[in-house]
């Protein structure tokens, strides 16, 4: 009987201290802590459209016209200029060349959004007046233009895949062919100084037609854009060129972006957002310069034994498979202040720009999310020495850079050469992970 009792006493006083071995004679508090979740929504959060971006300091241009569900139709229309300096030496006005046609040749990168499957239509225009170049500001943005002409010089119809469009170019009107080639041939003084040509030829434009489906991206670089002017004699062919200018794009060379809204973003500019709430409209998209707007709840840490881990954004997306204009991959994270100016890309502990990513669940193509690791951003303003602002605005939008411009930060990135978006399905959450100690 007493060895019975001395086993039952043991028994009881083990079940009594843990069932964690590990914890025997440490008072029964964990060694290694435990982590506390907290969800909170951001109820702040808005779309803002950026007033303007630069669109010069690419190498390749965007051309054509998209109509989105979400954001309306969107319309690229590429402006580029043509020089040429020093004139043909095979070229000579006593003898009886002639003039055969003029055409336009591009090269296509790819294909930005929208259906393949339907003709796009394309109408080359003259420029009438040349770009006011402002050394002190050297960039055209998505939102300048120039005027051109009254009636195109050229047409081109093509469907948009590569086979098509790798071989496509535009048939000049003779008139003008015939008028540079005579010009070059009687050795003209606007082919022997780069100015005065470009006073004479201001520029050209491919306006896109408004019934077009897709957004192609071409470049612009010298090499791969010019006018090819081709003339014989007897039975010789020869041909000269007048390139684009630059070797690696060109601030002569933008992309204008023309968005026509539906009516609940009619209104969004960079200073009059539009607020989310459950089933309205959250977007982010380039071309347009639509971002979200952010403004995190202010969650200070009072509790000495407790310190938080991390803390990250999370975005669920709507996502339509059929939809022709594709998802961002990446999300660029920027600070913002109270008006929505850009401050700067948001940076890591390490100095390195943070991002939005996006996760799908391998078996359910709809369940998509974006998270943000914003750990180190917002640990340093909630345990901050006071007196510390409490209003933490992020701005998120496709990936990019600043440049800073007149003592603006001007972005630059995708947002001037990707059609990608996101559109919100619900509000945003900010997730709090505390590890808690005993």
């Amino acid at each position: 009987m007493r060895i019975f009792f001395l086993i039952g006493f043991f028994f009881i006083a083990l079940y009594a201290c843990d069932n964690d071995l590990n914890t025997i004679g440490e008072n029964l508090i964990p060694s290694t802590g435990y982590v506390e979740v907290r969800k909170y929504n951001i109820d702040k959060t808005s779309t803002i459209r950026l007033d303007s971006f630069p669109t010069s300091s690419l190498p390749y241009m965007i051309m054509g016209s998209i109509k989105d569900d979400f954001t309306g139709r969107t319309t690229a229309t590429p402006y580029f200029h043509l020089i040429k300096t020093g004139y043909e030496k095979n070229l000579d006005f006593e003898r009886e060349y002639v003039y055969d046609s003029l055409t336009l040749h591009f090269k296509y990168n790819q294909i930005i959004a929208g259906d393949t499957t339907q003709h796009q239509t394309y109408y080359l225009y003259r420029l009438t007046e040349f770009p006011d170049f402002d050394y002190l500001n050297p960039f055209f943005y998505n939102t300048d233009s120039l005027p051109r002409a009254n009636t195109p010089i050229s047409t081109l119809k093509v469907y948009p895949q590569k086979e098509y469009l790798s071989r496509a170019y535009f048939k000049v009107d003779d008139e003008l062919g015939k008028k540079l080639f005579d010009l070059m041939r009687a050795r003209d003084t606007v082919f022997n100084n780069g100015l005065d040509f470009l006073r004479y030829f201001k520029g050209l434009s491919i306006v896109s037609d408004k019934e077009n489906s897709n957004l192609i991206s071409i470049d612009g670089t010298s090499t791969n854009l010019y006018l090819r002017c081709y003339y014989h004699f007897g039975e010789t062919k020869y041909w000269f060129d007048i390139p684009a200018i630059g070797s690696s794009g060109s601030f002569y060379n933008f992309t204008n972006y023309k968005n026509d809204p539906p009516q609940e973003l009619a209104h969004v500019t960079q200073t009059d957002s539009l607020q989310y709430v459950k089933g309205g409209l959250g977007v982010v998209q380039g071309l347009n310069g639509y971002m979200l707007k952010l403004n995190l709840p202010f969650i200070k840490n009072i509790d000495s034994y407790r310190t938080i881990s991390r803390a990250e954004i999370e975005l669920k997306p709507y996502f339509n498979v059929y939809s022709k204009v594709p998802d961002a991959k990446q999300l660029g994270v920027f600070v913002s202040d109270r008006e929505n100016g850009l401050k700067g890309v948001l940076l890591n502990g390490s100095g390195k720009p943070v991002y939005g990513y996006l996760f799908q669940n391998s078996t359910n193509v709809n369940d998509r999310k974006y998270t943000i690791d914003i750990t180190d951003y917002y640990n340093s303003l909630v345990s901050g020495v006071p007196p510390i602002d409490q209003n933490i605005h992020l701005l998120l939008g496709l990936p990019g850079t600043l440049r800073s411009q007149d003592n603006i930060n001007l972005m630059e990135g995708n947002i001037s050469s990707s059609f990608n978006r996101v559109v919100l399905e619900e509000v945003p959450v900010l997730r709090i992970y505390y590890t808690q100690y005993k």
